[in-house]
């Protein structure tokens, strides 16, 4: 088994997901990422990230899917031999009136993003308690206040459920020495529905994905804290 710890980022290929796996690469961790559809964007992740890192894999794996989970996780177990961070950062997100919601919009947001956490946690239980690893999901600044929000129903649905989840897991994974928790984002200077100013961020500044990784480091350093969500927002919806 080797020496480096090893971290699985859903969605890791792109975007927040590729910033988190390039601060591990940089740490001296295993990489191993998974996409859902965009091989041409994996591969490039994958040349991009390995000059830094010490390994990098990409999995293609639909989230929403058990047994597509399960056998990314067995090949983690069979390839890199241990899993000391599982982070779950798919979050599927198509802003659209709630009226205007389909079935099929509300399942495949349900399945990546809720679905998708369950059966990591699920699947990934084993090589965690071997690790005594941490169990990460990725929510949204105010998640906990459970404002209405009619642009973004089933995300959000999806979102307050994997708080639930983390809650539940934190205290179920605990006596296996797994712990669970959530860091959640505000406005990103990479997000899709930036607003025009930071006039409503209290630190009047976007978020950088150094922040998030900030917030990470702390929690996979904190062996006595879990089942929390981390807002890192700059007191963005207090």
């Amino acid at each position: 088994m080797s020496e480096h710890p090893t971290i699985l980022i859903t969605g890791g290929t792109r975007r927040l997901g590729k910033a988190i796996a390039q601060h591990y690469a940089q740490l001296g961790w295993r990489l191993v990422l998974c996409f859902a559809r965009d091989s041409d964007a994996a591969q490039a992740a994958r040349n991009e990230l390995s000059s830094s890192a010490t390994s990098v894999r990409i999995i293609q794996c639909d989230t929403g899917e058990s047994r597509q989970v399960e056998t990314m996780l067995q090949s983690v177990a069979e390839r890199e031999g241990r899993l000391d961070f599982l982070l779950h950062n798919v979050g599927w997100y198509l802003p659209k009136p709630a009226v205007e919601v389909s079935p099929l919009d509300w399942q495949h947001t349900i399945n990546a993003n809720l679905n998708g956490g369950f059966y990591c946690a699920y699947h990934g239980l084993d090589l965690l308690k071997a690790s005594r690893g941490l169990l990460g999901f990725m929510g949204y600044s105010g998640l906990e206040a459970v404002r209405a929000d009619p642009e973004a129903l089933d995300y959000q649905v999806s979102k307050v459920g994997l708080l639930s989840l983390v809650r539940t897991l934190g205290v179920a994974y605990g006596p296996f020495g797994v712990r669970v928790a959530m860091v959640s984002p505000g406005q990103m200077s990479s997000s899709i529905d930036l607003p025009q100013s930071t006039r409503s961020i209290p630190i009047p500044r976007w978020g950088t994905a150094e922040d998030i990784c900030q917030a990470w480091d702390y929690l996979l350093s904190a062996g006595y804290v879990t089942g929390v969500n981390i807002d890192v927002a700059g007191g963005f919806r207090l």
